[in-house]
């Protein structure tokens, strides 16, 4: 990408990519593209989940979400410029036409050979995607199994390696029929593109809870653990504003209604949703003893006894 740059592109380097006046569809459009966005920034709180298995974790997990967080900024803005140059500003439609773009861009300007080994990092990096999003679905089903919000199967670990080895099989079994179950009834680029927003959509409805909770427990923690004005305001703005942004990529991917089988995004969302919903329902009639207040209440506590040292707030 960078050598895409350094060669000015197709018609010279601008600001032109950054002009929200050239989406084809308006702010709509920008509303929905937005959701492919988050799709691309999801996971980078995934190092709160190994909080357990990290040393100094109030020090460490802090950290490894922030610079995450920066370094995938960066790196998607850098590509995403560089596509959009490479194509032409002018050009957005062939973009979002090709079902290779890194492909397509890398051999144009650098040549086959360069193309084929970003083809194979490519594939590189979407297994290491997977594996990290396994190793986040494993734990998170562990630490919900430990707290019977879930099966107690869940909370198993292996005999001789420690891991959540129950949740790694279930998440994988998961995985394969899904995405056979979409496969067979789609080309590949779709089946990524509506599992992806699919996806995103959950992500976009946990973040938005992760903000409300902020705003309404933020006077427990951001005042415990520092008195520094900033995150005070931090505290209260932040999720505002992230609420705003939210609720506009929510509401842009339903209107107006995508093409098929885009459409069926919340539909998806709102089936997982449901059975979610009765999971938790038949494991209280059974008595598993579902508390999801005594049990975030013990996680905060932890946090703040145990986990953060005295007098040390900082990231």
């Amino acid at each position: 990408m960078v050598y895409v740059l350094a060669k000015g592109g197709a018609n010279g380097l601008s600001w032109k990519p950054f002009d929200p006046s050239l989406s084809p569809k308006g702010l709509s459009g920008i509303g929905y593209g937005m959701i492919y966005g988050f799709a691309g920034f999801a996971g980078f709180e995934a190092a709160a989940a190994l909080g357990r298995d990290s040393r100094d974790p109030a020090r460490v997990i802090p950290r490894a979400i922030v610079f995450s967080l920066i370094g995938a900024a960066l790196f998607f803005i850098l590509c995403t410029y560089a596509l959009s140059v490479g194509y032409g500003v002018t050009h957005s439609s062939r973009w979002a036409a090709d079902a290779a773009p890194l492909d397509t861009i890398v051999g144009l300007y650098a040549g086959s050979a360069w193309a084929q080994i970003v083809d194979a990092m490519v594939v590189v990096s979407a297994f290491s995607s997977g594996l990290g999003l396994m190793s986040l679905t494993s734990r998170i089903l562990f630490e919900i199994g430990s707290h019977k919000q879930a099966p107690g199967v869940f909370a198993r670990r292996h005999a001789r390696f420690g891991t959540p080895f129950i949740g790694i099989v279930f998440a994988s079994l998961v995985a394969l029929v899904l995405a056979g179950a979409v496969g067979e009834g789609t080309n590949v680029t779709t089946m990524i593109g509506v599992l992806a927003g699919a996806n995103t959509l959950g992500l976009i409805l946990i973040y938005g809870l992760l903000a409300i909770g902020i705003l309404v427990d933020r006077r427990e923690r951001a005042w415990a653990v520092t008195r520094s004005g900033l995150v005070r305001m931090a505290s209260a703005v932040v999720p505002v504003i992230a609420l705003v942004l939210l609720g506009y990529a929510f509401y842009a991917s339903l209107f107006p209604r995508p093409p098929f089988p885009f459409s069926l995004e919340p539909y998806l969302v709102g089936a997982v949703l449901l059975l979610v919903l009765l999971g938790a329902w038949a494991l209280k009639r059974r008595g598993s003893g579902l508390d999801f207040v005594s049990a975030a209440t013990e996680s905060k506590e932890q946090s703040l006894t145990d986990v953060v040292p005295a007098g040390d707030a900082t990231l």
